[in-house]
């Protein structure tokens, strides 16, 4: 949606320490949004944002070669600027910080459109429920959702500009790693509806406790209109703490967890499917590939039904086959190959272990376990009580022999942990991917199922990449 130069000055106001613009009344139009000068179009507003490796400012003239007139930059670079784009006629913003401003004006920018906005947050199932709440609520009604886990400072904002046009719904999801960011997000989305998926130990090394983390995330209230809907599961941690949080005006509903049920099953030779069972509707559906989420079927059913969605109907246009690359993504058959690298913390690597197991009957497991970043103090504690639980749920299975773990460490070497506690010899532990990877390569077995899990900062979907590109060169 074009936007007035003078109407982005009114915009930013509470950002802009001055400003210069090209045209007299700032009549040119503004035809989009961008940081990222690859992705920038003619007539776009480039923000000059900072970052670890690179600076906005330095790609000012390739953007500007692009069609690019007018631009926010912060006080410092100002200077820098001017001497790069000397004597052209632009339309500058100096502002305290270009990442604010750029939130800010997403923040206008989303006012602009009618329709309902609903963020999710919580430790575990975000990007998830996102996506399958999209598909039922889609049954009914125009959705537009955020783009992938775009659910950061920046990923927000993006996704706001991307909106065309007016929907019924608007479907976002928030993230964060320290207590503000939440509030900071739900300032620029303003929700009516707002639901909280779960309270793990997801980034516990920037908090002190569960209680610390349901805090942070219950920031999402912080903005939300009044009066609107809150959506928590009925057996979410620090519950109470969450409720205390939640305005005055705005109506909370609690959601059963169990009314979906998913069961995974080998209909063929490595052919993997789940099957849901609706309990409410009694709707039985059957998919190709892996799926661990059936409390979110649960939630958007719940939620969709709030409006007026036709239950059976969601169900059969519900459907999450890998949202995101590395989650749950089954990237080859036989041996079958899960990765799921994309994250991991204490609760999702128990329960897709415990969940898999269903598998066991049809496959040998072989179980590669990156580390779990972001624990802080806590990592020696919940790296044992990992342990712990392994053990305990995969008890006959490694009695039995059916299940290697390959184990991969950190310059903390905190996998040791869980390596010295694994009541099996049929475990390896190693101190880097290239070993890892030739060991996977060398023993590979047929009728076999490797999962991959680690958090993201592992990388360990490089050892799975390079995996599959050995298996596809042995076919």
């Amino acid at each position: 949606m074009p936007i007035l130069v003078s109407k982005v000055k009114v915009h930013l106001k509470s950002q802009i320490l001055s400003s210069d613009l090209a045209t007299p009344k700032g009549s040119e139009l503004v035809e989009g949004f961008s940081y990222d000068s690859r992705a920038t179009a003619r007539g776009e507003l480039f923000f000059c944002l900072s970052g670890a490796r690179t600076k906005g400012v330095h790609f000012i003239h390739l953007v500007y070669l692009k069609g690019v007139r007018s631009f926010v930059v912060s006080s410092k670079e100002q200077f820098f600027f001017k001497r790069i784009l000397r004597g052209k006629k632009v339309n500058l913003f100096v502002v305290k910080d270009v990442a604010r401003a750029y939130g800010l004006m997403a923040k206008n920018h989303l006012k602009s459109f009618r329709g309902t906005k609903i963020a999710i947050t919580g430790s575990v199932g975000k990007t998830s429920l996102k996506e399958i709440l999209a598909q039922a609520l889609a049954t009914s009604y125009s959705v537009y959702k955020s783009q992938g886990n775009f659910n950061n400072h920046l990923g927000v904002p993006y996704s706001v500009f991307k909106i065309k046009r007016n929907h019924d719904f608007y479907v976002f999801e928030l993230g964060m790693n320290h207590k503000n960011e939440i509030r900071y997000l739900s300032e620029i989305i303003s929700p009516e509806v707002t639901i909280i998926t779960s309270i793990h130990s997801a980034h516990i090394g920037n908090f002190a406790n569960l209680q610390e983390i349901a805090l942070a995330k219950s920031e999402i209230f912080s903005a939300q209109k009044v009066p609107g809907l809150v959506f928590l599961p009925m057996a979410i941690n620090e519950k109470q703490v969450i409720v205390k949080q939640i305005p005055s005006g705005v109506q909370l509903i609690l959601l059963k967890e169990d009314d979906v049920v998913v069961h995974h099953e080998v209909t063929a030779p490595f052919k993997l499917n789940y099957s849901f069972y609706d309990k409410i509707s009694q709707v039985s559906r059957k998919e190709m590939g892996v799926s661990l989420y059936g409390e979110n079927y649960s939630f958007a059913l719940k939620v969709a039904e709030h409006f007026k969605v036709d239950r059976e109907k969601a169900l059969k246009q519900m459907k999450f086959d890998a949202v995101q690359h590395h989650r749950l993504k089954i990237v080859h058959d036989n041996p079958l190959v899960i990765d799921d690298t994309y994250n991991a913390n204490f609760h999702t690597v128990s329960e897709a272990l415990k969940k898999l197991i269903e598998l066991k009957k049809h496959y040998l497991l072989n179980v590669v376990l990156g580390d779990i970043l972001e624990l802080g103090s806590k990592a020696k504690s919940i790296y044992a009580s990992l342990a712990h639980k392994i053990n305990g749920f995969l008890a006959r299975d490694i009695a039995l022999g059916r299940v290697n773990f390959f184990l991969l460490g950190t310059k903390d070497h905190l996998m040791k942990i869980i390596f010295d506690r694994l009541k099996t010899k049929r475990k390896k532990y190693f101190r880097g991917q290239p070993p890892l990877t030739s060991e996977l390569c060398q023993r590979v077995e047929k009728n076999s199922f490797y999962y991959f899990k680690a958090s993201r900062g592992v990388a360990l979907n490089q050892s799975v990449e390079e995996l599959v590109r050995f298996l596809k060169r042995q076919n």
